[in-house]
């Protein structure tokens, strides 16, 4: 391994909030603030121009045969509008929900589905809350704010003389579910 290669594991979250995994039975309760520093070192990660404040409050739940983490990431951000550059302010305020399982019964992810549940992850003796809190957030971001009353104009582009091209145009499959749409409300008639 040469001298700029680095481990994944030896890079420090910039809000890490570790605490004892529950034992069995057991539940766990936390409430974290992000300090100045840290805020500071969340900005940069998310790519934002501030974080005013970051929190996470959350409960740990040892279950029968893993544990689980329930709780609510919030954040008071500065963005920098995407059409004008100024300034934006957005709060969010996010549910997170993960499970923990032994290791020997967390299976693999084949088929990764983004929109479906997260899938479990192994059970350590520590758990870094505040890590969790970090990623959720990250996720949430809006990347594209915009401030109030700003809209995005419509932007076209095409060769000298041609019609430009607008969105239902580049949907090709739109009239063909308009038409089942229509069939199934006239019962297979189209007209």
């Amino acid at each position: 391994m040469s001298a700029d290669t680095i481990k994944a594991d030896s890079i420090t979250p910039e809000f890490s909030r570790i605490v004892a995994t529950p034992k069995a039975g057991a539940r766990s309760s936390i409430r974290e603030s992000a300090r100045k520093g840290e805020c500071d070192a969340l900005a940069e990660r998310f790519g934002v121009l501030e974080v005013k404040s970051f929190s996470v409050k959350a409960k740990l739940v040892s279950e029968p045969g893993g544990v689980t983490f329930r709780g609510d990431v919030s954040a008071h951000l500065i963005q920098r509008c995407v059409v004008t550059m100024d300034p934006v302010e957005t709060r969010l305020k996010e549910r997170i929900e993960r499970r923990f399982l032994p290791a020997h019964r967390v299976e693999p992810e084949d088929d990764f589905d983004p929109e479906g549940e997260d899938p479990p992850e192994p059970l350590t003796d520590e758990i870094d809350v505040g890590e969790i809190a970090a990623e959720a957030a990250a996720l949430a971001i809006d990347p594209y704010p915009r401030a109030d009353g700003v809209e995005v104009e419509a932007l076209s582009a095409g060769p000298p003389g041609a019609a430009p091209l607008t969105d239902e145009a580049v949907k090709p499959f739109a009239g063909l579910a308009e038409l089942k749409r229509k069939l199934e409300e006239n019962g297979g008639d189209p007209d």
